[in-house]
């Protein structure tokens, strides 16, 4: 069993007992004061989050939240989009969920693929508080359709956009897609994608960083240059329940020094 598996276990087993999240909060929630922030009318108690693949489809966002994570990414496919709301419906209004619609499903035409985000998208919009597409050069129609279904709701939830890599072709094709698409941020995986991405957009555009990045001056780095959000992922396999604290401690002496 891998260390984030037995994280993963020993959190779902805690979380059936009774006072397991106040001591959560207690031990693990203490960091990230004055780190405020917000985004697209979120307001998140500081940057820092976990990408989508650690909560399943939401079986642990409230246990992350009480950890310490800002907001909670989950994967949502249509198979399991019923089960997350069941899950998420419970949840309590500290844990914001961050919704990724996968498209990388194999032995799937566009047009299967469009259907099955698209029907995601409607059952949980209202139990999340943003979504997340992963999108690539021919997945255009998808965003297009997720967006004109957003019109049909009173209330608006976040659509972010994450992007390939910044050496990837046609990244500026991709940029320019999501400058006039309407959507409200862009997820860019590593250091470089994130200044590529402000550097083109010219900063008209919030851009959260993600990625791989391991220690704490990493993530430090990508706020540096302009990234308002972060969601983290290998942090949480080398750290565990003290991920969101060891970036948040090394956050907050960057900005102390400034």
């Amino acid at each position: 069993m891998s260390k984030v598996e037995f994280i993963k276990k020993t959190l779902s087993l805690g979380n059936r007992l009774p006072g397991f999240h106040s001591m959560l909060r207690v031990i693990y929630g203490r960091h990230g004061k004055g780190l405020q922030t917000e985004f697209a009318g979120l307001r998140l108690p500081h940057p820092v989050g976990i990408r989508h693949g650690y909560a399943k489809n939401g079986e642990l966002a409230q246990v992350l939240s009480e950890i310490g994570f800002s907001y909670i990414g989950i994967d949502i496919y249509d198979y399991d989009a019923k089960a997350a709301i069941r899950l998420l419906s419970s949840r309590k209004e500290n844990s914001i969920v961050n919704a990724c619609l996968s498209t990388a499903v194999q032995d799937k035409t566009e047009s299967e693929m469009m259907e099955d985000v698209v029907r995601s998208f409607s059952l949980i919009y209202d139990f999340v508080d943003m979504f997340t597409i992963e999108v690539a050069t021919d997945m255009y129609d998808i965003v297009d359709e997720v967006l004109s279904q957003r019109l049909c709701y009173d209330k608006h939830v976040p659509i972010l956009v994450r992007i390939p890599a910044s050496g990837t072709a046609n990244i500026h094709g991709i940029l320019d897609f999501c400058m006039l698409s309407g959507i409200d941020g862009i997820i860019a995986p590593g250091l470089s994608s994130v200044r590529t991405a402000i550097e083109y957009t010219k900063g008209r555009m919030p851009v959260i960083g993600s990625g791989d990045f391991i220690y704490p001056d990493e993530a430090v780095q990508m706020l540096r240059a302009g990234a308002v959000l972060l969601e983290t992922g290998k942090a949480f396999e080398k750290y565990g329940y003290r991920t969101p604290g060891k970036i948040l401690d090394a956050i907050g002496e960057s900005v102390n020094q400034q």
